[in-house]
């Protein structure tokens, strides 16, 4: 049979088989016929869609648009097939929305112009792209997941008895592998005990929030501690029960110990300041004290009390020297820092230390020869050496091995962040014992002045005047340490350069004019009197405002300026400035407890000054005057 010869119920019944619905639309937009298919996608009967417009098949928001569209094809009609990319929509007779894909071809029947509409259901098609989008947005943070330096987690519980996702860095950060993470229980039991009620509890009460935030202690696989920051964020259903949990744990031990150094290293320069203001009123009364009970030894008629002073004198004497140790913490120690090696300096010790060391110990050295120098006191490096030893000796009261290793490093900058140094070649020395070790509670406070863990035993300043040396000379220390297993002290120097050699001083055996300025009046008097007994001039002042009025009536020549350093209203050094406008040359000598030159050098011209440490002896003093006064200069 022809295609001429079928007739039209033949024809309709080989459009209702079509998988696609096929709608044959008037120029006016009126459907005309619609097959099967379309029936059903749409939900309309054969009559019900017969003579209804096509923009009833399209959803309300789309409607103003579609009209124009459809005008404008019908005065150009062509072919237009499926599956270029657009995003169509139909509207079913429920009112529900069907997403669909449509081609369109133009055709001519009893002379009117009709346009033959193949719809086809694309829910299948656009649920398939949906799922690969979703794949796709899945791959994406799967991949920024494993890239970030933390834990992501999800759970349907608050306790987190058990995850329903992990991802991240769980195995690099903890060292356990993605399955135990996923077993039941398994976080908690990572928790610090000590930790696990803190968190648990935390959770819980933070379940009323949408976010917070979990501070805890998780142990990884070799045993040790990891300070963690949980951030949490949590899912309800419509009720306000939580239905789910997530959160990032990111690891913060780094930056906590980084944290606690700060803290300590701010404490200790707090504990120096205040040591070195104490230091110096301290100086200022065993200078007194000294002085006096000197000239008290002296007289004839105390002969019998000559050994009670004695025990008074040997006292300001051992005050005088736990201040000195005082101050060296507080980086106000003097000394005159000069290149060494410190591995031949330490060897040329070797036969001294040895004696420090208990027959029972084995003193093994381990001293890189020509190593770099440090630019160090080589008094403050014996004091270092010393006081190390010692500590490991008592440390190993039943014997052992000290080893003294020292030699070039290089400092990463993580390290070099740490103490706030450059990073770059350091110099080295190791002290490591095998005794007892020290308890972690303690290891933040070795360092502090007076701390000590030998009752009796000392006066606690050995580690504090170490540590204050190092500091000084641009260095730092680190101890390692396990009970029962010894301790290991890390002692980092930078590299140094030359210094300036002093200048020469000059010697007068003549007694001479000199300004005393002091504004403590017991120990002016007590000074004066010293360098007047030395056959000496003194005009004496108790400011600085005082002795330049002094400079300014006196019209004979002053030899020497003897000046504190620290007064109220005008300070040692502006005094000095002030003066030499009014006396060119004219030579200084400033006291001070504090025994650190550079301190005086603020504010004078030369960069080098002459400075008597409090306390002094009237030999001491009387020599000092010697040495800086010249009977011929006029001044």
């Amino acid at each position: 049979m022809s295609a001429d010869g079928l007739h039209e119920g033949a024809l309709v019944g080989l459009l209702d088989a079509a998988p696609d619905g096929i709608l044959l639309v008037a120029g006016d937009g009126r459907v005309a016929f619609s097959n099967q298919a379309a029936q059903r996608l749409f939900g309309y009967s054969r009559e019900g869609m017969l003579d209804a417009t096509i923009e009833s098949l399209v959803p309300a928001r789309f409607r103003a648009r579609h009209v124009p569209d459809r005008r404008a094809y019908a005065a150009d009609p062509r072919q237009r097939p499926m599956g270029l990319g657009l995003q169509l929509q139909g509207l079913c007779s429920d009112g529900s929305e069907v997403p669909v894909e449509i081609s369109l071809a133009p055709m001519s029947t009893g002379g009117e112009r009709m346009i033959v509409t193949i719809v086809r259901d694309a829910t299948q098609r656009s649920a398939i792209a949906e799922q690969r989008l979703r794949f796709a947005r899945s791959q994406a943070v799967e991949e920024v997941v494993s890239g970030l330096e933390a834990i992501v987690w999800e759970s349907t519980t608050p306790d987190r008895e058990s995850l329903s996702y992990l991802g991240g860095r769980e195995e690099a950060l903890l060292g356990y592998p993605h399955e135990r993470w996923l077993q039941e229980g398994f976080w908690l039991s990572l928790v610090y005990p000590e930790d696990r009620i803190h968190a648990l509890t935390l959770a819980a009460t933070a379940q009323e929030k949408d976010t917070f935030e979990l501070e805890y202690r998780l142990i990884d696989a070799s045993g040790d501690l990891h300070q963690v920051r949980d951030i949490v964020s949590v899912s309800r259903d419509e009720n306000g029960d939580v239905v789910r949990l997530r959160g990032v744990i990111v690891d913060m031990t780094d930056r906590r110990e980084l944290e606690a150094r700060l803290a300590q290293a701010q404490k200790m320069e707090a504990v120096g300041q205040l040591a070195g203001g104490i230091a110096h009123d301290f100086n200022n009364l065993l200078t007194i004290a000294s002085g006096y009970t000197q000239r008290l030894r002296g007289r004839a008629d105390l002969a019998g009390a000559h050994e009670d002073l004695d025990q008074i004198i040997a006292a300001t004497d051992r005050a005088a020297e736990l201040i000195r140790q005082l101050l060296t913490f507080a980086r106000r120690g003097e000394g005159e820092a000069v290149l060494l090696d410190p591995s031949a300096a330490i060897r040329g010790l070797e036969p001294m230390l040895r004696r420090l060391i208990d027959a029972d110990i084995v003193f093994d050295f381990r001293l890189e020869p020509n190593s770099p120098h440090v630019l160090i006191d080589r008094a403050e490096l014996e004091q270092i050496l010393m006081n190390l030893i010692i500590n490991a000796r008592d440390a190993m009261s039943s014997g052992g091995t000290l080893t003294v290793s020292s030699g070039a490093c290089t400092i990463s900058a993580a390290e070099a962040a740490r103490h706030h140094a450059p990073a770059g070649d350091y110099v080295q020395l190791c002290f490591a014992d095998t005794g007892v070790g020290i308890p972690e509670e303690m290891r933040d406070r070795i360092f502090e002045p007076f701390f000590t863990t030998k009752q009796d035993k000392g006066t606690g300043m050995g580690l504090a005047t170490v540590y204050g040396i190092i500091d000084h000379a641009g260095g730092w220390i680190d101890v390692a340490s396990t009970l029962g297993a010894g301790s290991t002290f890390r002692i980092v120097l930078p590299i140094g350069a030359p210094v300036q050699a002093q200048r020469a001083l000059h010697e007068s055996p003549t007694a001479s004019t000199l300004l005393l300025v002091e504004d403590e009046a017991a120990l002016r008097k007590l000074v004066v009197m010293m360098l007047e007994e030395a056959g000496h001039v003194v005009l004496q002042a108790g400011n600085g405002l005082d002795a330049i009025a002094i400079s300014e009536h006196h019209r004979g020549r002053i030899d020497l300026l003897i000046t504190d350093v620290v007064m109220p209203r005008l300070s040692g050094p502006e005094l000095a400035q002030r003066l030499r406008g009014l006396r060119p040359g004219l030579d200084v000598l400033f006291m001070s407890g504090y025994n650190d030159s550079r301190l005086v050098s603020r504010g004078v011209a030369e960069a080098q000054v002459e400075l008597l440490v409090k306390p002094f002896t009237a030999d001491q003093l009387i020599g000092r005057v010697r040495e800086l006064t010249s009977a011929a200069g006029v001044v």
